[in-house]
């Protein structure tokens, strides 16, 4: 006896249903824009990294969120590093290591 693969993507067969919602994406990109990780900004807002890494191959617009969320925490850095070399204060190590970090 075979049996058929569930067409419901939310909860692709046995186990424990996904909490997948477009809130947690919007929640991701958010906590990501404050210059979080990916992995750290999954761990704010209540998912493991492992979760996050099976919603990116269940659901494309999950997939956009994260590449959204990068880029928004790229911008963070990029743009802490822009300010403190026009005089804000900060901290140097900290700014060259997070766009270091964001880079590989």
């Amino acid at each position: 006896m075979t049996k058929k693969a569930s067409p419901n993507l939310q909860n692709p067969g046995p186990g424990r249903p996904s909490c997948y919602s477009k809130e947690l994406s919007d929640a991701l990109v958010k906590a990501m824009a404050t210059g979080l990780s990916l992995e750290a900004a999954a761990a704010s807002i209540g998912i493991s990294a492992r979760v996050v890494f099976d919603w990116q191959n269940r659901h494309p617009e999950f997939l956009q969120a994260v590449q959204e969320g990068r880029q928004q925490a790229l911008l963070f850095w990029e743009r802490k590093a822009i300010a403190m070399a026009e005089g804000a204060t900060g901290n140097a190590q900290l700014v060259m290591l997070a766009l270091k970090n964001r880079s590989r």
